[in-house]
């Protein structure tokens, strides 16, 4: 501690010196009494001048003297604690989203360029140009007459819609029906887009199914939700309701994980219950698949379907093959080959060979050479 005269006493006509104390710490310890104490002990000028009368300090002067300490400069000052948390907190949703689309973006390309090679079924769900696919499929299996179909399938953006309006059909066509929508399976419709973006879609769908001879109007509602739940795979969670004039009501749920173990393998596992009023029991749908690219032209995928009707009797079917799929022409013209081996319950499980060759043929304004 120090302690240091400096300045002059504030009494009217007193000469004294004045007290300061130049330790911090003490600032805080000393009392008002201690204070007077120190002052009077450590200073005798404040209590004889030139032997005169004693200069006794006033109350005001104590406490003047008391606020005239400095205060502790703001450097010194400790800063207080930042929480960790307000910051991200504040900024949850916008992180969330973009790491969102960052994570999911190259998986879902790679999901969507696959569907689109291989010509699945879900392509009509996250392809957003025009397209349409015609193919010829012929199937063979064992213990049967092998079989010949073919089989189109289109999806036309309407113009000046912004995308959101688009036509789908699909159709299986023969001599009598080219276009193949005036079968009982065939299926045509306006599909509205609702909402789109990398993350969350909702479509809407009104049509007719069974053919223009004998239509019956059906609605569907339907989206796709991609949900993060690692750094390194994405989740997909599509639910569908429909209804059917003359079937009723069907829904389904699918849940699919897709993910890049190593380079140019692609793993996507499948979960889809569903149930559909016509139909007895619940239907139950679990599939693996491993796509492996060969070269920039030729894919192999290896699936494991499995399906089964869970209540009130069962019926399990158990599938196992290998697609080979090849580029014949500019990712227009396409030759698949697939082999494989089929165990069914009403069988007891006995192994069953079966296989089927295709040729399709693209036709894409929007998709680029």
């Amino acid at each position: 501690m120090q302690l240091s005269l400096s300045g002059t006493c504030g009494k009217r006509n007193c000469g004294n010196p004045a007290l300061r104390v130049n330790s911090r710490p003490m600032r805080n310890l000393l009392s008002l009494p201690a204070m007077v104490v120190i002052l009077l002990l450590t200073n005798p000028a404040t209590t004889f001048a030139n032997d005169g009368p004693m200069c006794t300090p006033t109350r005001v002067e104590i406490l003047q003297f008391f606020d005239s300490f400095d205060p502790m400069p703001a450097e010194a000052q400790p800063k207080p604690k930042e929480s960790p948390a307000i910051e991200p907190i504040m900024q949850q949703p916008y992180d969330f989203e973009e790491q969102h689309s960052r994570i999911t973006k190259n998986l879902q390309e790679t999901a969507v360029w696959m569907d689109q090679f291989f010509g699945n079924d879900r392509i009509a769900e996250s392809n957003a140009s025009s397209e349409l696919r015609l193919s010829w499929q012929n199937n063979f299996r064992e213990y049967d007459t092998p079989t010949s179909k073919l089989r189109l399938r289109g999806k036309i953006n309407l113009p000046h819609m912004q995308r959101r309006l688009h036509l789908v059909f699909e159709g299986e066509p023969d001599k009598n029906d080219i276009s193949g929508l005036d079968k009982q399976n065939s299926t045509s419709a306006i599909r509205y887009n609702v909402m789109e973006n990398a993350i969350k879609s909702i479509n809407f769908d009104l049509g007719l199914r069974g053919g223009f001879s004998n239509p019956r109007l059906f609605t569907r509602l339907w989206s796709r939700k991609v949900l993060l739940k690692d750094h390194n795979k994405l989740h997909r969670l599509s639910p569908a309701l429909t209804y059917d004039t003359r079937l009723g009501w069907e829904t389904y749920l699918r849940y699919d994980t897709e993910y890049e173990p190593w380079e140019h393998i692609f793993l996507r596992t499948t979960t889809r219950p569903g149930w559909s009023q016509d139909k007895d029991g619940f239907t139950f749908e679990q599939n693996f698949t491993a796509y492996k690219q060969v070269s920039d032209h030729r894919f192999i995928a290896v699936d494991w379907l499995n399906s089964a009707v869970i209540y009130p009797y069962s019926d399990v079917l158990s599938r196992l093959r290998v697609r080979h799929r090849r580029a014949l022409w500019m990712d227009k013209l396409f030759l698949e080959f697939a082999p494989g081996l089929r165990f069914a319950e009403e069988n007891h499980y006995r192994p069953e060979w079966e296989a089927y060759v295709t040729l399709e043929i693209v036709f894409s304004p929007d998709r680029n050479n």
